[in-house]
């Protein structure tokens, strides 16, 4: 099997950008375009900066990795715990769904 391997051609390697490596297994395009509404309200919400969708997810994975600070090395799953509350929050408060 190949080491390096084209995403556009359906495969992936581990250096993928996350971004790619988030849409690869989603076929539909409402669905993808569903996914990135979604995430860019994620990035929104924790105040993730970048000009583009693909460079947002590089730079969440890079805050993740390197820690928004010494004491918080789990800054990524604690910004979706958060946002997840947030939303959950929303909905009780209003009735809606999800």
């Amino acid at each position: 099997m190949q080491q390096e391997q084209n995403v556009k051609g359906g495969y992936l390697s581990i250096d993928s950008d996350p971004y790619s490596i988030f849409m690869f297994a989603i076929n539909a395009q409402v669905t993808k375009q569903k996914y990135t509404y979604r995430l860019t309200k994620f990035f929104d919400f924790i105040n993730l900066e970048g000009e583009t969708i693909q460079q947002r997810c590089r730079n969440a994975v890079d805050m993740d990795r390197n820690g928004n600070n010494s004491s918080n090395t789990k800054w990524l799953l604690n910004n979706i715990l958060r946002f997840l509350q947030a939303q959950k929050e929303r909905v009780d408060r209003k009735g809606l769904n999800v």
